[in-house]
């Protein structure tokens, strides 16, 4: 071997984690602590300062201050830097300035699982690095954006609860993002100030699947902003229902496919399709339904799983359904339209008996002992 090979592989070496380790953070944590579960580090900087990326980070329950992941802390395809709740919810960062958490353009391949994420006066979570990934967080009452992910490559957002963020419609959103190769699935987006999904200027081969957005008061459920020619998007299997503008928009689109959608009652209209206005063509419209009742289970308290007489049930192809369902089961049989798979189960009162009232969301999100259903257990 070359020196040159021989100095390139230590390099690379270096650049790595020895090995992938789990450290703690606690809000009682202390700086003479070693990470460990019995003597956690005080936060998730000093973490990152100590061990740099490709580790997991576990933040015990508690109210944190803001963070950000600095360049050299992000991780690799295979070491991410992986930043979590220890329980789901319960690592709250409050914020009182711009951003929650913030990651560096040079800090890739992170990941943040089961955060909640209040009070940021410009975006909850703010994402500079490709290959990010946003699971399973509670994101809400943020003055301006819920996520921010602007002309990134590979972003994932994943079973979040994006709701109550912003404050004027036309700049406020739930989900601003763009790029290339991005996955949104299986998230709720609700009574946001703007677009529950802005992914705007320029989005392309990018699937958006499995998502309820509903109540945005006075704009778009998810608008998809192609480049000039079409971004090869995928939009499939949403329940978008009740926002002020239209369900779903299409912006430069050449050949997009919009699926096995649930798109109604939206003020200004459901999907447009092809629009010469808006540079919009060849949309590939597939067993959407976009008039009529769906027949959900409880509506008014924002429950949007199907009855069993639900006309979506069975109504939508198979060609463009995604492998899981929103609860990560695996598709079979005949394809239901919107982001629920019908479960004989989730028909039963049963299942909500513990939730306030019946309601699939808490109107005091600050009230002790008023915990939030967690609409992704497993039916």
């Amino acid at each position: 071997m070359s020196q040159a090979m021989t100095c390139l592989g230590l390099l690379l070496m270096s650049a790595m984690p020895a090995f992938a380790g789990t450290y703690y953070v606690s809000t009682t944590g202390s700086t003479a602590g070693n990470g460990s579960l019995q003597a956690p580090w005080p936060s998730v900087e000093y973490a990152l300062k100590r061990v740099r990326g490709g580790h997991t980070i576990v933040m015990m329950p508690g109210d944190y201050q803001p963070f950000r992941v600095p360049e050299g802390a992000g991780g690799t395809a295979r070491a991410r830097t992986v930043i979590k709740s220890q329980v789901k919810w319960k690592a709250r960062i409050r914020s009182y300035g711009e951003f929650g958490v913030v990651t560096d353009s040079r800090a890739p391949y992170v990941v943040l699982d089961g955060l909640e994420i209040v009070g940021s006066s410009m975006a909850a979570i703010y994402l500079q690095a490709n290959y990010s990934e946003i699971r399973n967080c509670w994101i809400h009452n943020n003055s301006n954006q819920g996520i921010g992910a602007y002309d990134l490559t590979g972003t994932v957002i994943d079973s979040n609860l994006i709701e109550f963020n912003g404050q004027f419609p036309h700049f406020h959103h739930g989900i601003y993002a763009d790029g290339d190769g991005l996955t949104i699935s299986n998230n709720i987006v609700r009574y946001n100030s703007g677009l529950g999904m802005q992914l705007y200027p320029a989005i392309r081969n990018s699937r958006i699947f499995n998502n309820l957005v509903t109540n945005q008061a006075g704009e778009i459920g998810i608008l998809v902003a192609a480049p000039d020619g079409g971004g090869k998007n995928v939009i499939a299997n949403n329940t978008v229902v009740k926002n002020g503008g239209y369900g779903i928009r299409i912006w430069n689109g050449n050949g997009e496919v919009v699926a096995n959608n649930i798109v109604l009652d939206n003020v200004d209209g459901q999907i447009p399709g092809d629009d010469p206005s808006v540079g919009t063509t060849n949309t590939i419209l597939l067993n959407n339904m976009t008039s009529g009742d769906a027949k959900f289970v409880d509506a008014r308290k924002g429950v949007y799983w199907l009855k069993s007489n639900s006309p979506a049930r069975g109504n939508g192809t198979t060609k463009y359904r995604p492998a899981t369902d929103f609860w990560g089961n695996a598709a079979a049989g005949k394809a239901d339209q919107g982001a629920f798979t019908y479960y004989a189960s989730l028909t039963e009162p049963a299942v909500r008996s513990d939730w306030p009232n019946g309601y699939a969301f808490c109107r005091r999100w600050d009230t002790p002992g008023m915990d939030l259903p967690d609409l992704w257990a497993k039916p």
